[in-house]
């Protein structure tokens, strides 16, 4: 029984830890185009280097052209001085999406900007829910 007991108080730390974690990145959206990268060197010693990196646009924007990751080494291979001098993330030219633009959502958000008060705003957004809600404006 004292087997079980601490291997769920281990249990219980481990997802703390990973929970803690994920307040000191931000979330990634599934509208948000990125693009990663990472090397790894692992020294002779036993020793590991490890970089990553990540770039992400904002919604509504994507990357045109091929995604190119390079990393740079310095020291010899198969060495105790081998390290990762930079890491190179080209993930292609910025752009924003034109295609996905809804034409009944740009003249509702344009209408509710241009209502005089808080009212008149809550009732454009109140008819433009309607019955089924924001979905249909997708």
């Amino acid at each position: 029984m004292m087997k079980i007991s601490t291997l769920i108080k281990g249990s219980i730390c481990v997802l703390g830890l990973a929970g803690a974690g994920s307040l000191f990145a931000a979330p990634a959206n599934a509208g948000q185009a990125s693009a990663s990268g990472s090397a790894v060197v692992t020294r002779m010693d036993g020793s590991v280097i490890s970089v990553s990196g990540e770039l992400t646009l904002p919604s509504g924007m994507h990357y045109l052209g091929d995604a190119v990751v390079t990393p740079a080494y310095t020291g010899a291979s198969a060495t105790n001085d081998e390290s990762i001098a930079t890491l190179t993330i080209a993930p292609g030219t910025p752009t924003a999406d034109t295609t996905t633009v809804n034409p009944v959502a740009t003249s509702v958000a344009g209408a509710i900007d241009a209502a005089a008060d808080l009212s008149a705003q809550s009732s454009l957004i109140r008819a433009a829910g309607g019955s089924t809600g924001f979905t249909a404006l997708d």
